[in-house]
């Protein structure tokens, strides 16, 4: 994500309202998340200068630095633009965010934590979410 925003800082608006801190996996990822976060909520520049310069901690302007230099060694060889990379990325984090729904959906059900209306309802939700991922029309009555 970031070596999007980094190539393409005006596609890092898109980024940030779709893609949330918590969804990150490292903490370093977070702490950028939010400095960024905080820049576009002050209206400031997200370009790799104005996010630079308002880091405070060393050791996230070198990450960002290497970030950056990653970032432009991969845009060379990159097959697609920026605004599909980001799209390519927020529909990543959309299916783990499904899966990670369904996965409880699942476990509430075995663990019988419904009621029985509920876990009909559950389940037949569950159906319906894996025959639009498999491109399945759902059955005609008549």
């Amino acid at each position: 994500m970031f070596e999007i925003m980094l190539l393409h800082p005006e596609l890092a608006p898109q980024a940030l309202e779709s893609i949330g801190s918590v969804e990150l996996s490292t903490d370093v990822g977070r702490t950028l998340y939010e400095h960024y976060f905080e820049l576009e909520v002050a209206g400031e520049s997200l370009d790799f200068a104005s996010v630079i310069i308002a880091l405070e901690e060393s050791h996230l302007k070198n990450i960002l630095v290497s970030l950056d230099e990653l970032a432009r060694a991969k845009a060379e060889h990159a097959q697609e633009d920026g605004p599909q990379r980001l799209s390519g990325l927020i529909r990543v984090f959309r299916h783990r965010e499904t899966e990670q729904e369904r996965r409880e959906h699942l476990a509430a059900l075995e663990e019988r934590r419904l009621d029985e209306q509920e876990g009909l309802a559950l389940l037949q939700q569950l159906i319906e979410q894996e025959r639009d991922r498999q491109g399945i029309p759902a059955p005609t009555d008549g």
